[in-house]
C-alpha cells in the first residue's frame, strides 16, 4: 500500500453473479374490441458486486468488492434485485358507433358523438429493490463502507412510509427502534448485504383516443390524450440508512426519505398530460 494513498483500487475477476427467474405470461388476441398482454415475472440475483469494475460508477467506495481475500463476504442480493414485477397493455374499443355492438345503425352525428372511442393502458408494478444499511466502517478494504449487522427483529426494519405534511418522510414504523436494531462490525466481521427491502413500485399509464370520420373510411381525424402515471401515485426512493453519527449529526432521522424515483418532471415522478391530433389520408 503506497504511503501517500489510503487504498490502491485494483482491477478483477472476482465478481460473481447468479439469476433464476420464472415468467409468465397471459395474451388475448384482438376480439371483442379487446386485445391485452400481462406479464409477472419472479425473480432472484444474487451476487457479490452489482457494478461492472471498470466502470465509471465505481467511485467513493461503491461498486467494490467489499473483502477481497473472502469475495464471498458480501454475497447477498443484487442492489437491483427485484422479487415481484408485473406489467402488461391493453387496448380496448368501445362498443358504441357504426359496426358496433351498441347502435350500430347510427346516423352520421350521432357516429361522431359515440363512435370512434378507444381506452388504453400500461400497468406496472414491482416490489421495493433491495438495500442495507451503513456502517460508517471501512474494515476489510479502506474504501467499503461495510453494511451494518442486524441484531434487532427483521419486522423492526420493515418498510412501512410514513409522516411527510411538512414532516420527515420516514419508511420505518419507528426511526429510533429502526436505527437501534443495527450495530457495526465486530472484528472483521461485517453484516450482510442487501437484506433490506425499499418501498414498493407503482405506475399506471392510460390513453384515451377518438377517431372521427371525415370522409367515409379514405379521410379520417384521430385526437389523443395519454396520461403518464394516471394516477399521480408517489413512488419513493430507497431511505437513507446511514449509521447512527452521521444522521445525528445532521439531524436527519434514521431511514429518512429523501426523494422519488424518477427525474422531476418524468412521468414516474408525478402525473404528465400530452394530447396529438392527426388527419389520416
Amino acid at each position: 500500500m503506497a504511503s501517500q494513498f489510503s487504498s490502491n483500487s485494483v482491477w478483477t475477476n472476482k465478481g460473481s453473479s447468479n439469476y433464476a427467474g420464472m415468467l409468465v405470461t397471459m395474451h388475448k388476441n384482438a376480439g371483442y374490441g379487446l386485445q391485452f398482454d400481462l406479464n409477472y415475472t419472479w425473480s432472484h440475483s444474487i451476487d457479490n458486486v452489482s457494478i461492472i469494475a471498470n466502470s465509471i460508477a465505481v467511485s467513493n467506495g461503491f461498486g467494490f468488492i467489499c473483502d477481497v481475500q473472502r469475495p464471498r463476504e458480501c454475497r447477498g442480493n443484487s442492489d437491483f434485485d427485484v422479487t415481484n414485477y408485473f406489467n402488461g397493455n391493453f387496448i380496448y374499443d368501445l362498443p358504441f358507433g357504426r359496426n358496433r355492438t351498441i347502435a350500430n345503425t347510427a346516423p352520421f352525428w350521432l357516429d361522431e358523438l359515440i363512435g370512434g372511442w378507444q381506452i388504453s393502458g400500461l400497468p406496472t408494478w414491482h416490489t421495493g429493490d433491495a438495500y442495507n444499511a451503513q456502517a460508517n466502517a471501512y474494515v476489510t478494504s479502506f474504501a467499503n463502507d461495510a453494511p451494518a449487522t442486524l441484531l434487532g427483529f427483521r419486522s423492526t426494519v420493515k418498510t412501512k412510509i410514513n409522516g411527510g405534511a411538512g414532516q420527515p418522510l420516514l419508511a420505518y414504523a419507528s426511526s429510533t427502534a429502526a436505527d437501534a436494531a443495527f450495530t457495526g462490525p465486530t472484528g472483521f466481521n461485517i453484516g450482510s448485504r442487501n437484506t433490506l427491502r425499499g418501498p414498493g413500485f407503482f405506475n399506471f399509464d392510460l390513453g384515451l383516443g377518438k377517431t372521427f370520420p371525415i370522409w367515409s373510411d379514405k379521410v379520417k381525424m384521430k385526437f389523443r390524450c395519454d396520461a403518464f402515471n394516471a394516477f399521480n401515485h408517489p413512488n419513493f426512493s430507497i431511505p437513507s440508512t446511514n449509521g447512527r453519527d452521521i444522521t445525528e449529526a445532521a439531524g436527519v432521522p434514521f431511514g429518512t426519505i429523501t426523494s422519488m424515483v424518477g427525474s422531476p418532471g418524468s412521468d414516474e415522478a408525478q402525473r404528465v398530460l400530452q394530447g396529438a391530433l392527426r388527419l389520416e389520408f
